[in-house]
């Protein structure tokens, strides 16, 4: 009876140490997976630069497709899951206007469809309540190129930029931080001298 006993003691000590070996190891890759997310966040960063020198819109749709693919599996391991879902629709976007314009389409079809979309996958991922940030700069990046001339982009950029930083502030992603910061500065710039040439040619 006394072994018995031994033995169903011996068992139950070897399963709490199994146990609390899995539990070590699942804490290691909670912290672990994150680190590495943050330092694979500089493939998009790169991808992106990329994808600003490409010439072709072929090469344009192929660098940003990959760029924001790259975004989504940063988010991934960094538990961002707004941010995965929005990177993953921005891709089907990406590829849908393609053929639209490839086409000689044009309306409000998509980005209207893109828009409700991105509100829906927003309130099904959203890990918090910063998430809105993310869901203002895919509307604003949506719905400007659909109804604003292209100065009124550029202006609409100014307010994206700043908008879904801020998400990645909030959910950490170093990535995210950068990459809009180098586009709203790269806005700006762009703004500056979309100014410059208006006034250079009013002044000719």
């Amino acid at each position: 009876m006394i072994g018995a006993l031994e033995e169903i003691r011996d068992y139950y000590e070897t399963q709490n140490k199994a146990l609390q070996k899995t539990h070590r190891s699942d804490k290691m890759l909670d912290e672990i997976i994150p680190l590495i997310g943050q330092i694979f966040g500089i493939v998009p960063i790169v991808l992106g630069f990329i994808s600003f020198q490409a010439k072709t819109s072929r090469g344009i749709i192929f660098w940003q497709l990959t760029t924001t693919l790259c975004f989504a599996l940063h988010y991934l391991m960094i538990s961002a899951w707004a941010g995965v879902a929005i990177n993953l629709l921005a891709a089907v976007m990406g590829v849908a206007y393609y053929f639209r314009d490839k086409a000689g389409k044009s309306g409000i079809f998509l980005p209207i469809l893109f828009s409700v979309l991105g509100v829906i996958l927003t309130l099904l991922t959203a890990e918090a309540w910063y998430a809105v940030f993310l869901l203002t700069g895919l509307l604003i990046n949506t719905l400007s190129f659909a109804l604003l001339p292209p100065k009124g982009v550029r202006y609409a950029m100014l307010v994206k930029g700043p908008v879904t930083a801020l998400y990645n502030v909030f959910a950490f992603s170093i990535a995210g931080i950068v990459y809009e910061t180098v586009i709203f500065i790269s806005s700006v710039v762009g703004l500056i001298r979309y100014s410059r040439a208006g006034k250079i040619k009013k002044g000719n």
